[in-house]
């Protein structure tokens, strides 16, 4: 599909009476309404903490917003030079993590785990996390601030539930090791994400789970079962927690 093509001005549709833009009253075209929007005194300002917030979610400190909106007006509001700048400002790569959005995330668990787009499900999957590419939900896009709840949040649970079922074990082909001990399961758990850089405390929750997920005594018919059950419950874990959905 094409999408919006053959883009031109109607004279026939175009309000040709005098109009009001930021105090300014005129028969205004087009071209001025752009015009008038970017020589308002504050459009500098919103356009700089506007691109910051895509980027990093602490505002700039005074200095720091003056530097770039100086930036900006003084390469004729060109963009480039206002992006690079963020890009390799200290908040960027110091500051708190933002969370990912949707499409972010289910796109940084498939190119760590190898996994491939080979059907549609993806496009409810994301719907329902919050984000259906190419369909955000007015002009304004997306909201970044309002990724996570409980409602989205079970939509990032069936992404990686998506992503897993290109990498979970089979639970009763008895095929699974039935004396794994529970560091080799989450290590092999974590290499299905290629060894994320977790911090300390989700590690340790994860170390406790794979302790715990099942009596030190099983059943024969439970040996194999239960440790494959553990290592998909794991990689599910290791996938939607807090440090995976963190850019």
């Amino acid at each position: 599909m094409l999408g919006p093509v053959n883009f031109r001005f109607e004279s026939a549709m175009f309000d040709s009476t005098n109009k009001t833009v930021y105090g300014h009253a005129g028969n205004w075209n087009w071209q001025d309404a752009c015009r008038l929007c970017v020589q308002n005194p504050l459009h500098p300002s919103f356009f700089v903490l506007k691109l910051w917030s895509y980027f990093i979610p602490q505002a700039p400190s005074p200095d720091t917003l003056n530097a770039l909106v100086s930036l900006y007006t003084s390469n004729s509001y060109a963009i480039r030079p206002v992006l690079e700048a963020i890009l390799m400002h200290p908040d960027f790569y110091e500051g708190p993590a933002m969370v990912k959005p949707p499409v972010v995330y289910i796109a940084s668990l498939m190119r760590a785990s190898g996994t491939f787009i080979h059907d549609e499900q993806w496009i409810w999957l994301c719907a329902g996390a919050g984000q259906q590419l190419f369909y955000p939900p007015n002009v304004s896009g997306w909201d970044d601030s309002r990724w996570l709840d409980t409602n989205t949040f079970r939509g990032r649970w069936l992404l990686t539930t998506g992503v897993l079922d290109d990498h979970h074990v089979e639970v009763w082909d008895s095929s699974y090791d039935a004396s794994e001990q529970p560091n080799p399961a989450l290590d092999k758990a974590l290499a299905v994400f290629d060894y994320p850089p977790l911090r300390k405390e989700q590690q340790n929750e994860l170390v406790r789970f794979s302790n715990n997920a099942f009596p030190g005594s099983l059943a024969n018919w439970q040996q194999i079962a239960y440790r494959a059950l553990r290592q998909n419950a794991l990689r599910q874990l290791t996938a939607v927690g807090p440090d995976l959905q963190l850019s």
